[in-house]
């Protein structure tokens, strides 16, 4: 009689439907880069971006400023910076410097996203 129960339990186990979380990714990212020629350069970037079932205050997006090349060190300056929604509204952000890059923060510390966004 127990090993019977101990089986139904163990098979049962098998059938337990567990919650199933979509993994967060990145859907499309587009870059349009445009070189000027008084050697400054415009970059808008549109990423598409789906948190899937997971709650995210938003996305952190690293970008390198200092390059090592053939052992010489170069850096390129960039302000400007700007964050919108698919609707060309402004979003929260925070820019701050690490280690060669800028760190910008997207999002909002009281506002949990899910699914996809742009």
């Amino acid at each position: 009689m127990f090993k019977k129960l101990f089986l139904g339990v163990i098979l049962s186990l098998f059938f337990v439907v567990l919650p199933v979380h979509a993994e967060e990714k990145i859907n499309n990212f587009v870059a349009d880069i445009k070189i000027n020629s008084d050697a400054t350069f415009h970059v808008q970037e549109k990423i598409d971006y789906d948190f899937g079932s997971a709650e995210r205050h938003g996305i952190f997006r690293d970008i390198p400023y200092q390059y090592n090349i053939a052992g010489k060190k170069y850096s390129i300056n960039i302000d400007n910076i700007s964050v919108n929604d698919e609707n060309n509204q402004p979003l929260n952000f925070v820019v701050s410097n690490s280690s060669g890059q800028k760190d910008i923060k997207i999002g909002d510390a009281d506002v949990l996203l899910t699914g996809r966004k742009t």
